[in-house]
């Protein structure tokens, strides 16, 4: 009897460690579902520490040193302020539906022909502030939703670029170099807004001619600010029929004598804000403003123009 009991008892116990067992597989079944769908394997996944809001995705300044897979539902995600070091091959390969994709402010050093490969819907794209010293020339012209480009505190040269092919509408960008102001990256027949200021980025280019914005026609906005520029030639501005809006401030070496050859173009524009603050060395004693350097002014469409009184004290 007691062999009986015993043998009883075993084969009771047995289906509840069966059960147990069952219901343990269960839970990490479904634990692990949830970890594949929603494309995280955490704790070690880097996306664990994002904040997601329907399609949006906050992943900056959390200290992230690589790209992950991300979910293939995204529209927008940010990377900025990390210490991401590469940008791999097809990383983006399933992310056909993102828009918005900022990866500034990181430690990325190149960036390979399929780097930004499958990113078909991308329309603006924030790469300033990286270590980047060298792009295949192949990388930017399959992105062919994209409106548009920071690329600003980069090793590599901005006005080498290849965006043949991109309907660009604004560009952030460095302006190294006064002899390459006429090399392919200024052929942008769609370019709306360049931002080339030293303010956000760098900007060494001391002389403007006609030539520069030549292939730019439909520019409508131009900051030139902090540039180091100390002269302009007649007709830089004059075949811009859509300026708006142009920014030549903080040029302390342009001077008021450099102001009349930029307001003799500006009649043949569409100009509505004109900002010339700190146009001139501040230790100089005497600072000459004739009639001449804002006459054409009045042949123009100008709403504003900026001038500190304080410039003068």
């Amino acid at each position: 009897m007691n062999g009986h009991q015993q043998l009883s008892i075993s084969v009771w116990r047995k289906p509840e460690s069966s059960r147990l067992m069952k219901n343990l597989i269960i839970v990490w079944l479904v634990q692990s579902y949830a970890n594949v769908v929603s494309g995280r394997l955490c704790p070690s996944d880097p996306l664990c520490q994002c904040t997601l809001f329907k399609q949006n995705m906050d992943c900056s300044d959390r200290n992230i040193t690589e790209i992950p897979a991300l979910p293939a539902h995204l529209i927008e995600i940010n990377f900025s302020g990390n210490t991401i070091k590469e940008v791999p091959d097809d990383v983006f390969y399933n992310n056909g539906l993102l828009e918005i994709l900022d990866l500034s402010h990181n430690l990325i050093s190149s960036l390979h022909q399929r780097s930004l490969y499958g990113l078909v819907n991308v329309k603006r794209l924030l790469l300033n502030n990286n270590y980047i010293s060298y792009v295949h020339c192949l990388t930017l012209t399959a992105l062919q939703s994209l409106i548009e480009l920071n690329f600003k505190m980069n090793l590599y040269d901005s006005l080498g670029l290849n965006v043949t092919g991109i309907t660009l509408i604004t560009a952030k960008l460095d302006f190294r170099q006064p002899t390459n102001m006429t090399r392919k990256f200024w052929s942008m027949p769609t370019l709306r807004n360049m931002d080339v200021s030293g303010v956000t980025g760098i900007c060494n280019v001391t002389t403007l001619t006609s030539e520069v914005f030549k292939l730019l026609p439909k520019l409508e906005t131009i900051n030139l600010s902090a540039c180091s520029i100390n002269y302009i030639y007649i007709g830089t501005f004059r075949k811009l029929s859509n300026l708006i809006h142009l920014d030549v401030s903080l040029n302390r070496c342009l001077k008021f004598s450099g102001l009349e050859n930029i307001t003799n173009d500006l009649p043949y524009t569409s100009i509505k804000t004109l900002n010339i603050n700190k146009i001139h060395q501040a230790n100089e004693l005497t600072t000459e403003i004739s009639i001449r350097h804002f006459q054409n002014l009045k042949n123009t469409t100008v709403e504003l123009y900026t001038l500190k009184a304080t410039e003068f004290n």
